[in-house]
């Protein structure tokens, strides 16, 4: 057999959204209810002349929820093929683990995340409608804010500077491929195990700054009222050369325990340790 094929990809890339498009379909309608119910209430119930500020906050809060509803999703890579029946399905698939694995990464990668923010296009839009004809309200969408808010989070303030772009791509990369990896190590409480284990390496990293003596830290300082960066700390290019090799060491080992999955494994890991 091929390493990879293209036809057999796709046709395991479908398998794959058919054993997961369940989970799908309830993210999809859940993120569109929530829109359309919890954003409603939000943006009108202080009335019209705050309408607009609303509307605004709305798009922030829904840009923080887009976010975490993606590393959530990063770190459910495997989550369809948890239970025995379904694990047993994908080991017997007649294609190659690379098929496997690529179908997977693409499927929580581009698939899902397209889905949600179709699903809050809908609910958002079905809001607005609705504002606007039962409440008198003006049709105000959070749509074209969301995506600005979003593209802001890969793209740099003000003016194009390569060297902040490469950051954070490199950042937004080493976010997935980390919660790629607990997703292929872990079966349960994967984005809870995940998110504590990274908040905790976060306060470890800021203690050791303070009790460093480094008291205030910039990778890139901003001068004038258009944010543009004027300055790059050097450290930046240390820093990015380090987040992709730990971004590659990540996804090699992710792919490395996922070719070693077996029917009957660990209640909490898909590895098992002590066979090895």
């Amino acid at each position: 057999m091929k390493q990879f094929d293209f036809h057999r990809f796709c046709m395991t890339l479908w398998w794959y959204m058919g054993t997961s498009a369940r989970r799908l379909q309830m993210w999809i309608v859940g993120s569109a209810a929530c829109v359309l119910i919890l954003g409603g209430i939000f943006t009108t119930i202080d009335g019209y002349d705050s309408y607009p500020s609303l509307v605004s906050a709305a798009a922030d809060c829904l840009t923080f929820a887009f976010i975490v509803g993606m590393m959530v999703q990063w770190a459910s890579i495997f989550h369809g093929v948890i239970d025995k029946r379904k694990r047993q399905a994908l080991l017997m698939l007649p294609a190659s683990s690379l098929e496997k694995y690529l179908s997977a990464m693409i499927a929580v990668t581009i698939v899902w995340p397209l889905g949600m923010f179709l699903a809050i296009a809908v609910g958002d839009v079905l809001r607005a409608t609705l504002a606007s004809v039962v409440f008198g309200m003006p049709w105000l969408s959070v749509i074209p804010e969301l995506v600005h808010n979003l593209s802001n989070t890969v793209s740099p303030r003000g003016g194009i500077w390569l060297s902040e772009v490469a950051f954070e791509w490199t950042v937004l990369m080493w976010l997935h491929s980390y919660y790629v990896l607990v997703g292929t190590l872990l079966r349960k409480y994967v984005f809870v195990v995940a998110s504590m284990v990274l908040f905790l390496a976060f306060l470890f990293g800021a203690w050791c700054l303070i009790h460093s003596g480094i008291q205030k830290f910039s990778l890139f300082v901003y001068t004038g009222s258009n944010d543009i960066p004027t300055y790059v700390n050097p450290i930046v290019y240390v820093l990015i050369v380090v987040f992709l090799a730990l971004s590659a060491f990540n996804y090699t080992a992710s792919f490395r325990l996922f070719k070693q999955f077996q029917l009957v494994t660990n209640k909490w890991i898909n590895y098992d340790f002590y066979k090895r």
